[in-house]
């Protein structure tokens, strides 16, 4: 387990541009992220977690200018991009919709900033059991399969975002 500070903020983007798994602090719950772009590293947390590969992981992001570039954004889903939401969205690329969410945790937001580009990020424990909201039970959960576990506190919120699909063109909270 490693504190949340700078010297982790430069520690998890290597480890995870170099295709490993590193558990996170968000505002919400503990996370497990790899790159967004890795799919052996997505494989590895389907099946760490016990959940099934066909289920899209959403992908946390800086801003919503990485959003951006790879979704169009419609008005009325630019206020749910915030205050602990995943928005789904239709990609530009047609192969489908991707849940998109901008963290509040100052870790979560530097690493992402650091990277660049969007994270593979899914709660910090096992499939269908609670997430983790510390540090301590996220190590206990998946630290043996994480490069690194980041200690950055209690989790301020401590449930998971609320899910909100945007891919239709209309609103609709999924979670």
């Amino acid at each position: 387990m490693i504190p949340a500070n700078a010297e982790s903020v430069e520690l998890a983007a290597e480890l995870i541009e170099h295709g490993e798994l590193v558990v996170i602090p968000t505002e919400t719950v503990y996370g497990i992220a790899c790159d967004a772009f890795n799919s052996a590293a997505i494989e590895r947390i389907c099946e760490i977690k016990g959940r099934g590969s066909a289920k899209r992981i959403s992908w946390l992001v800086a801003d919503s200018d990485v959003v951006r570039r790879y979704a169009d954004i419609p008005h009325d889903a630019e206020r749910w991009l915030d205050d602990h939401n995943t928005v789904v969205l239709s990609l530009r690329s047609g192969t489908g919709t991707q849940g998109f969410r901008i963290p509040a945790h100052e870790f979560s937001v530097q690493m992402l900033r650091k990277l660049g580009n969007p994270v593979a990020c899914t709660s910090a424990n096992l499939s269908g059991e609670a997430p983790a909201t510390n540090a301590v039970d996220a190590l206990e959960v998946l630290g043996a399969d994480a490069a690194a576990v980041i200690d950055g506190g209690e989790c301020e919120v401590g449930i998971a975002s609320r899910v909100v699909d945007f891919s239709s063109g209309e609103c609709k909270i999924l979670r």
